[in-house]
């Protein structure tokens, strides 16, 4: 079985000798990581934490919710906290707090109902019994929401902080991504 991800999928398609070092050895760059891949992965982890109190709170009754400010102020926290492992400049920081924050407020009355956060999913690619073969597709998806509280219709979000756009069509957006329609929401300015 051969498992891909997206990553290798952008990493093949930009270059393959990049593909070739990453995706097949598994080497890293020496020099710093590009701040757009960790503030990404804060931003996640925020996201994650957001959506799932959200969750927690449509389960609770209105005396045990977890207040909505409290919910930014630990998407913050998070963001703070974790930015130790990074090598991001104060100011990187405090505005990738703001942008959170920002989200947050704006999103407050969507009518989304969160229904899974940072869910994975496989697609089977390709399978050959005569060839003993079987390529994945694995992924993972920010956020599942029912659109509203009156319509059934389920749909994938795809979160990207500004921070993360590409200047190259990436491959796995257009042909591998699981679902016929999401949304992708750029977060910043």
């Amino acid at each position: 079985t051969i498992v891909i991800s997206s990553y290798f999928l952008d990493y093949l398609q930009e270059c393959p000798t990049k593909y070739h070092l990453g995706g097949e050895l598994n080497l890293v760059p020496a020099d710093k990581t590009p701040s757009y891949f960790s503030e990404g992965t804060l931003g996640h982890r925020a996201l994650e934490n957001h959506y799932k109190r959200i969750m927690e709170n449509l389960e609770r009754e209105e005396k045990d919710k977890t207040p909505y400010n409290l919910i930014i102020e630990q998407g913050r926290n998070l963001i703070l906290t974790g930015s130790t492992e990074f090598d991001l400049e104060a100011s990187e920081i405090e505005s990738l707090m703001n942008t959170y924050q920002q989200y947050a407020i704006f999103q407050k009355n969507e009518s989304w109902i969160p229904i899974a956060v940072e869910q994975e999913f496989s697609k089977v690619l390709f399978e050959s019994e005569e060839l003993d073969l079987r390529i994945l597709f694995q992924g993972k998806i920010d956020l599942m929401v029912q659109v509203s509280p009156t319509e059934e219709v389920i749909l994938p979000v795809d979160h990207k902080f500004v921070g993360q756009r590409t200047e190259y069509p990436r491959r796995s957006e257009t042909w591998n991504w699981p679902f016929s329609e999401y949304w992708r929401g750029y977060i910043g300015s």
